[in-house]
């Protein structure tokens, strides 16, 4: 894991177009048994998004606001820990927004993901998120368990959450 967040942060220094960026930010995505990055960077006045999610659900999670429901942000603004999440108890969620949101995302093949949060400047905040199937979320989960008891910090893991991320 130490490596990938090295070729991560390498990738974030040497990328000098939103193309190169695109690439690099799959490559990784895959190189964790996931099919979807998404960067995005919440700013009052707008938010900067880089992605590979399908262009529908990106035109879909923006025109609807969901950057105001969707879990996965709120944990991100609140922790500001990487956390892994999941969508396989949406039923428990009590807001018909919010269980629509995650049917929506789930349709689009987001189902589960690891989120990392960045504190950026002014106090606000990006984040990077990788995604797909729940199987990939439940075994990068138990891994950063592993991490954490061995490194002595913690991550949280959320439960359902397939947003933006």
């Amino acid at each position: 894991m130490e490596i990938w967040f090295q070729k991560l942060i390498d990738v974030t220094a040497v990328a000098r177009t939103r193309e190169m960026f695109n690439e690099a930010l799959t490559e990784l995505a895959r190189e964790l048994g996931f099919e979807y990055y998404a960067y995005l960077n919440l700013q009052p006045v707008g938010t900067f998004a880089v992605s590979n999610y399908s262009p529908e659900w990106q035109d879909r999670y923006f025109s609807k606001s969901f950057s105001e429901i969707d879990p996965v942000v709120l944990i991100a603004k609140s922790t500001m820990r990487a956390f892994t999440w999941s969508s396989e108890n949406t039923r428990k969620v009590r807001s018909r927004r919010v269980r629509q949101f995650y049917l929506d995302a789930a349709g689009f093949g987001i189902r589960s993901g690891i989120t990392i949060p960045v504190a950026t400047a002014f106090r606000r905040m990006a984040m990077l998120t990788i995604a797909g199937t729940v199987r990939n979320s439940v075994r990068w989960a138990m891994m950063m368990k592993r991490r954490e008891s061995s490194h002595g910090y913690r991550e949280r893991t959320s439960g359902p959450a397939p947003g933006w991320t």
